[in-house]
């Protein structure tokens, strides 16, 4: 996407104002041809409506305790704002953000497939200003069982419709299982990877695949399949390995650098979510586990 990509926010994330700007007639969807992302990573067609696909959502939200999100970039690929998470509470730079704060209203959805039997989805929502600029928030994402995991980005245009503030970041939320996972051998979670190329603002969509090792206390992480969003330009795989286990889940480095960070969701540690930064992409993830 040269524009990356469920939520609105009420405060910082969308540099929303106070008060009740009016909405605008929905916009146009960030993908115009989704069958070229769809074909490319292999997906099959989704059939919902807006309406539909929000009433997913917002369950989803509601049931959620674990709120993970990047760093916030601007549109030179430069970190904007610094995030900082804990339970479902995300700090960004003095503002505080919670799950609860997260709203849908006048986001217009859009189904865009399944993919290793996962919903995906984009929506778009755009408010007028009272300064007569607009406020744009565009979203890619997929939800489970249990969570949920997107790309956003927001965008403000003055009344000549030139940009004056830009912010993307990959974000998570979820119903925690709450216990470390414990076992034995290996287990496997198959899901889907979203990522924006931060120095060229293109997004991306791609596999996901997470192996935990109990003997090593320790999961590999493998992002592959990946295409750009719009062309659906093949790119280069991403890999995390030998990322330690954390009581929620599983984390790996610091800014500034590569990293991840994931927690389980749902009975049984069936799903997961996280976020990452690695190289020049950041985004987010999630993975059902395999039978």
């Amino acid at each position: 996407m040269r524009v990356p990509l469920i939520f609105a926010c009420t405060c910082a994330l969308a540099s929303c104002e106070r008060g009740s700007p009016d909405m605008v007639p929905p916009p146009s969807q960030p993908i115009s041809d989704t069958s070229i992302i769809r074909d490319a990573v292999g997906g099959q067609p989704l059939a919902m409506t807006s309406e539909q696909i929000e009433s997913e959502l917002v369950a989803l939200r509601d049931a959620a305790s674990f709120f993970r999100a990047t760093d916030i970039y601007d549109n030179n690929g430069n970190v904007a704002r610094t995030v900082d998470c804990s339970g479902d509470t995300c700090q960004l730079e003095g503002e505080s953000l919670s799950v609860a704060d997260l709203d849908t209203s006048g986001v217009t959805f859009e189904a865009v497939m399944t993919r290793n039997g996962l919903p995906v989805f984009q929506a778009a929502g755009e408010t007028a200003l009272a300064d007569r600029g607009t406020r744009r928030n565009i979203f890619y994402g997929a939800w489970m069982d249990d969570g949920i995991f997107w790309l956003q980005s927001n965008r403000r245009r003055d009344a000549d419709g030139q940009t004056t503030a830009y912010e993307a970041f990959g974000a998570t939320i979820g119903d925690a299982t709450g216990e470390r996972l414990t076992g034995s051998g290996t287990a496997t979670w198959t899901g889907i990877m979203f990522g924006v190329n931060r120095s060229e603002s293109e997004g991306y969509q791609g596999d996901a695949e997470i192996t935990v090792d109990f003997a090593d206390a320790d999961a590999n992480v493998a992002f592959t399949n990946i295409h750009e969003a719009i062309t659906g330009v093949a790119q280069s795989d991403i890999t995390f390995r030998d990322v330690p286990m954390t009581p929620e889940g599983f984390a790996l480095g610091a800014r500034p650098g590569n990293r991840i960070a994931a927690a389980f969701y749902g009975a049984g540690h069936a799903e997961v979510g996280g976020t990452f930064e690695h190289d020049d992409v950041f985004g987010a993830f999630g993975a059902t586990k395999d039978e």
